[in-house]
């Protein structure tokens, strides 16, 4: 006999967040510091110099997107990530949930990837993900209807998109901000608290771009 499989939809309702903007942004945090390992991995002591990151906040769209130019879907990471509670990244401090309670936040999560094949050659592709699907979690799809292709040689984008019902609020910043600036300096300063110690230890590339779009003017 051996155990059943997790009940990822009731431990996603059980988790919480903080209360506010952190709660809104926890998926922006996973999905950065998922970037900033795979951009690790793949550029070593060189992340600084070679690694890139893009943010995108779009007000009026309602979506987050973040890319990367790390190793995208490799075979390991594609096997870590389609395992729930994996220890890939155990003494990272990371527990395999996180990518999870994304879908406490947002209905919908797409990915496009693009890695260096065990052959050598590149591959790639763009994904819907559905982690409480019986069948398939990681689910093809047309460029067009997620991300877009990868912007990267490789790499992997994340498209946090439709907001649940009790975060949409948080895309309403014209209540709390006056400027497009105002949105950016606020979001900057919630990253760079929530990653005071990877800019510390100069893990962190210098190409890091944050940029957002709106209504706001």
């Amino acid at each position: 006999m051996k155990h059943k499989s997790i009940d990822l939809e009731s431990e996603v309702k059980r988790a919480t967040l903080p209360e506010g903007l952190q709660g809104f942004l926890f998926p922006l945090f996973e999905a950065v510091s998922n970037s900033f390992h795979s951009m690790e991995e793949r550029w070593g002591e060189e992340v600084e110099e070679k690694g890139r990151i893009e943010i995108e906040f779009a007000v009026d769209g309602q979506e987050i997107l973040i890319a990367d130019n790390g190793v995208g879907f490799d075979e390991k990471n594609l096997g870590a990530f389609l395992t729930p509670l994996t220890g890939n990244k155990y003494e990272r401090g990371g527990k395999g949930f996180g990518r999870f309670i994304a879908f406490k936040i947002f209905r919908e999560v797409f990915y496009s990837s693009q890695q260096i094949g065990l052959d050598g050659g590149l591959s790639g592709g763009s994904f819907r993900y559905d982690p409480f699907a019986i069948d398939d979690n990681l689910i093809a799809i047309s460029p067009n209807i997620g991300p877009g292709a990868h912007r990267f040689d490789t790499g992997l984008t994340v498209l946090l998109r439709s907001p649940q019902l009790e975060s949409t609020s948080f895309f309403n910043l014209e209540k709390n901000f006056s400027s497009k600036e105002d949105i950016q300096e606020e979001l900057s300063s919630e990253l760079l608290s929530h990653f005071l110690i990877e800019f510390i230890q100069r893990k962190v590339p210098k190409n890091f771009f944050f940029g957002n779009s709106g209504s706001v003017t």
